[in-house]
Formats: structure tokens, sequence, C-alpha cells
């Protein structure tokens, strides 16, 4: 099993964006590229049309770009790409069959890129939406997360009132998907940048956790959110020591 990903360093926030006609006034693809929630700060465009997106950004390199908290159909077809100095350097190919956790994770392998272009139609719905996007390197711990105390799972808030004579009325907020993983034995090196991160996300930037890398196309989804890094444990033998990260879906 591939040790967990990292996505930390998002090419795309504060990157300059371009789009194709048929993008909804107020919603522009721009918004991809800030890390703020909310339908407000979604992309979306006339869903019969096929959009383009562009991201320019400082050449870097690109492990792993992925699209969040969409609204997609079964007739979807997405196509992502990155270039540099403005030629294709990486096709993802059409996806179609978007997975009912909606979002789309393509493992790039490494890719130097500055320019990310994403194609999406879709059918079955008369506008697309797309909350959130993460085009950037990885980092993967040398030692993977212990399966006794690691988790997966969804969190949720109904709302609403129970009547006298016990007829409940309840009212759906949202649900986030949300992962817990903890580790026994980390390097000194990796806990470096564990700890790197964990100050990168108590900034409320957001973090791409990817548990189980290998697994994606059995539906072993991503999440993409707000992250915690746990405390350090001292080490009791030998340099390595414990720590934990758990992450909600940013909504």
């Amino acid at each position: 099993m591939a040790n967990a990903y990292f996505g930390y360093q998002n090419a795309l926030v504060g990157g300059t964006t371009a789009d194709s006609t048929g993008t909804y006034a107020g919603f522009p693809s721009s918004n991809l590229a800030v890390e703020q929630g909310g339908n407000s700060y979604s992309w979306r465009f006339a869903a019969t049309a096929k959009q383009t997106q562009f991201n320019s950004f400082t050449l870097q390199n690109i492990n792993v770009v992925s699209l969040h908290r969409m609204n997609l159909t079964a007739s979807a077809i997405v196509q992502l790409q990155l270039l540099r100095n403005h030629v294709v350097i990486w096709d993802s190919g059409a996806l179609t069959g978007i997975p009912a956790h909606q979002q789309i994770v393509a493992l790039v392998g490494t890719v130097s890129a500055d320019q990310l272009v994403i194609f999406v139609t879709d059918a079955g719905q008369p506008f697309v939406s797309i909350g959130f996007a993460y085009c950037g390197p990885i980092f993967q711990p040398s030692r993977q997360w212990t399966f006794d105390n690691s988790k997966r799972g969804r969190t949720k808030q109904v709302d609403g009132f129970t009547s006298r004579s016990g007829v409940q009325f309840p009212q759906f907020r949202y649900q986030q998907r949300t992962a817990s993983l903890a580790w026994s034995s980390i390097s000194p090196a990796d806990a470096i940048t564990m700890d790197l991160i964990g100050r990168y996300t108590n900034e409320q930037h957001n973090l791409l956790v990817i548990p189980q890398p290998d697994m994606l196309v059995t539906g072993i989804p991503a999440v993409f959110g707000i992250a915690t890094i746990g405390d350090f444990t001292f080490p009791q033998t030998g340099p390595y020591r414990g720590t934990s990260v758990d992450i909600s879906e940013r909504l």
C-alpha cells in the first residue's frame, strides 16, 4: 500500500485565470484561486457548452490535480491538461463516470508546468459548479499511518425539532468528509515537514490528504479541507516519534 499523500502547495492560489464564454456573472474561475468556502466562491458556468479555464502560475513540479465540491452528474465529461510555455505536456484524456463523492483526483507523476486547463461539460445539469481545485506537488512520509487508530467518515449537521406528539421535523444542513490518521513512528525529517504543514493549516490554508493513493480507483476518496496536525510524541528509542492528522472537508 502506498503511503499517504499530502498536498499543501497549491499552485492555483493567487494565480491568474481566463474564462471562455458561459461563465456566470459573480462566479468566475478566479474563485478557484482563493481558499474560502461557500457557494459564492465557486466557479459556475452553463453546462451545455464546453468551458476552458486557465491558471498561470510559477513553474513548478506538479504531482496531482484535483477538483472538489462539484455538482456533476453521470453525463459529465472532464478533461485536465498541464502546460509549459503554452505547450501541453500532460493530458488526462476524457474523464467520465464521476464518482458519487463528487471529486476528481488525477495522479500526474511529476510534471514541470506553469498552466492548468480544465474542460468540463455536463448534459445532465443546467449549470456546473466547482468549489475547489488543487494543482501542485505532494509530500509523502516515508512511513505509513497505523490502521489501529486511523479512520475516515462523515460529520453532518441536521437541525429541526420534535413535536409534543413525538414527530420529528429534521432539516438537513450539510455533511463533510473527514479523516483521522495516526502515526506511531515518523522520521525526524518527515516530522519537520509535518510541523511545517501544521503551521500552514493553522493559518486556515486548505490541505489535500489522500490516505491511500493506490486505492483511489476503488472509491477511497481524498479529503480537501482544514486540517490539524497533532502534537509530536518524544522519541523513546531511536529518533522516531508519533503524530496525527485530523481533517474535515472544506465547505
